[in-house]
């Protein structure tokens, strides 16, 4: 059974000093309690529980790597920092 993530719930985070959400695949989030967290400035962060393959990975390092022409970054840089990002996701 899906947890719900109600405007009270927003609420209570927040006068807790919880500035940010982490919500999981098994909950859900109502309308209102997303309008409370942007109001009060709480960040919702959405977690999957998909895993990303190694060849979707390779392509996002390379359309990031195509956005930094001229060699800026290094290509071990981008894949640790989007590595990172993955990470967060996860």
């Amino acid at each position: 059974m899906k947890k719900l993530i109600s405007e009270k719930t927003i609420v209570e985070a927040f006068n807790r000093g919880n500035l940010k959400i982490e919500l999981t695949p098994d909950m859900l989030i109502t309308p209102q309690a997303e309008s409370k967290a942007a109001q009060l400035g709480v960040e919702i962060i959405k977690k999957t529980s998909e895993k990303i393959s190694y060849i979707d990975k390779q392509r996002i390092i390379n359309a990031v790597i195509e956005r930094f022409p001229g060699g800026k970054y290094s290509r071990n840089k981008i894949e640790k920092v989007v590595q990172d990002i993955l990470n967060t996701l996860s």
